[in-house]
């Protein structure tokens, strides 16, 4: 579950993402069902959904992107959020986690977890925020942003962020 989610990350931002038309349009993943996240992709974003559904949104310039997924499982209900995140960075192949805070997740409370990954000679800087919405289903939102990425550029990405929204939670 974990490894299939990064490993359409990764994929999914460098090869099909990159290739995408720009839409201006509300998506929603799960496409159908609840609860589900919905966004109003802004112009200058793309997006796509992956094979192992999930959402994933990469900017114009391809410094910043964005992924949401939904785990569903009954198993999340006794696991802790650090768990499902240690898990996450080590299916990704990226250094454990520096850092965790209390985090939200479309006003939803969570937990952040941050690290970086190096993909091809490139430091790529990781933030997975984690929120369980019921006894079976976490949020998950990942950002990912190139090393050196401007002000601009990250404004850009939270501008997305705060467009992410949950419904059908309680």
């Amino acid at each position: 579950m974990v490894r299939s989610f990064w490993l359409s990350l990764l994929l999914g931002v460098g090869l099909v993402l990159g290739s995408a038309p720009s839409r201006a349009q509300t998506v929603r993943l799960p496409k159908t069902g609840d609860p589900a996240f919905s966004v109003d992709v802004p112009t200058g974003w793309t997006y796509d959904y992956d094979q192992n559904n999930n959402l994933q949104f990469l900017s114009g310039d391809h410094s910043t992107a964005l992924q949401l997924s939904m785990i569903v499982d009954p198993a999340v209900g006794t696991t802790p959020l650090s768990s499902v995140a240690t898990d996450v960075f080590k299916s990704a192949g990226a250094e454990p986690y520096s850092k965790n805070e209390p985090g939200t997740l479309a006003g939803h409370a969570g937990e952040a977890f941050y690290g970086n990954l190096i993909i091809n000679n490139n430091l790529l800087h990781m933030t997975l925020v984690l929120a369980k919405l019921d006894n079976s289903h976490v949020a998950c939102l990942t950002t990912i942003t190139r090393d050196g990425a401007t002000p601009e550029q990250l404004a850009t990405l939270n501008a997305l962020i705060g467009l992410v929204r949950l419904s059908g939670t309680q």
